[in-house]
């Protein structure tokens, strides 16, 4: 009978000490996001995108396609953007001087109906009239292009990179890429405007002004004047709910298997100790030895499922902030169980000890 009540005692203790291990462990876990949102996101700025200047007030904007690719940001490259103008020149042949303030022009390209390359030279723009209410900073370096029209109808195609704005939001990084459209005010007339969003697939995207959805990944729409001051394109990579689960199972499941693998290996020495006979100095050295040996045991085999968790992630978009945060959740984690798995592994040891009838 008294072996019996030994025995439950015994039981009663294993499952306090696997209870409190448990607990601190999911405490830890739903402290981890507040962590990561503590710590400073870092915001980089991006490139200042506008449509192009000129002394325009006598030429028509009949149409243009502005497009926006986004895909590229899966990869840390900056986003590809393509505009053409459909231009009507009512009078004489001239030329135009177009002055671009978007930095990927230095890489990009101008062409003329398709066939002729205009080149750039590379000069100090005046301050940004104040009308056009941009948002940025009043003088900035850009590119001109000296494009020659002749009467009629032409096509400009301008090509070039920008680089977005960038900051943490949560596990991923978000980008924001701002278009001012403002400057187009200064044509005599503009017609249509047809916008073109590509996101990289499995993306979020949020647009102002909206822009609805056309294909996988793509949106479209077609505006008869021109919709804002600014276009605001932002796109951003989510886990998803699976994954998430994922996720969680491999961390909490890490630390589980770690927990009952030290709780079963040193109950197993407990009686491999008692019925070896160990006393005085091999029971000194087991305390000195082998029980300071469970804290690299949890720490190995819980790692295995934190890092099979982390391989989870798109490691080239992951936060700033959910680095550092993870940094310092995994180093409370070992010291919870730097201080844990001793105790349950000298609990453990003892129960181990009194199991075995001598």
């Amino acid at each position: 009978m008294a072996r019996v009540l030994a025995r439950l005692r015994i039981q009663r203790r294993s499952r306090v000490f696997l209870g409190v291990f448990s607990s601190l462990t999911i405490l830890l876990l739903s402290w981890a996001p507040i962590a990561i949102a503590n710590m400073a996101s870092p915001f980089v700025a991006g490139d200042m995108l506008t449509e192009p200047w000129a002394d325009v007030s006598t030429l028509d904007i009949l149409h243009e396609d502005l497009v926006f690719d986004l895909r590229p940001l899966a990869e840390r490259e900056p986003a590809q953007i393509t505009a053409t103008y459909q231009i009507n020149n009512p009078g004489a042949a001239t030329a135009i001087e177009l002055l671009f303030v978007a930095p990927g022009l230095a890489t990009g390209q101008v062409m003329l109906n398709d066939q002729q390359t205009i080149a750039a030279t590379r000069i100090g723009v005046p301050e940004i009239p104040a009308e056009w209410n941009i948002d940025g900073p009043q003088s900035v370096n850009g590119l001109q292009f000296q494009v020659p029209l002749s009467p009629g109808e032409q096509a400009i195609t301008v090509q070039y990179t920008g680089q977005p704005d960038s900051d943490d939001r949560d596990i991923y990084r978000v980008y924001d890429l701002t278009y001012w459209l403002s400057p187009a005010r200064q044509w005599h007339s503009f017609g249509t405007l047809t916008v073109d969003v590509f996101a990289p697939a499995g993306w979020q995207a949020e647009f102002e002004p909206d822009l609805p959805l056309l294909a996988q990944q793509h949106w479209q729409a077609t505006f008869t004047e021109l919709p804002a001051d600014q276009l605001t394109l932002t796109t951003y990579l989510t886990p998803s709910r699976w994954l998430s689960l994922l996720r969680l199972a491999l961390l909490v499941g890490g630390v589980a298997v770690a927990a009952v693998m030290t709780w079963q290996a040193y109950y197993r020495l407990g009686r491999f100790s008692q019925r070896a006979q160990w006393s005085g100095g091999l029971l000194v050295l087991a305390c000195l030895f082998w029980i300071p040996l469970s804290i690299p045991l949890v720490w190995g085999i819980s790692a295995l499922g934190a890092g099979a968790a982390e391989q989870l992630l798109d490691q080239q978009q992951l936060a700033v902030g959910y680095s550092y945060g993870r940094a310092i959740f995994w180093v409370s984690i070992g010291l919870l169980e730097a201080i844990i798995a001793p105790v349950i592994a000298s609990v453990r040891f003892g129960a181990g000890r009194r199991s075995f009838p001598v």
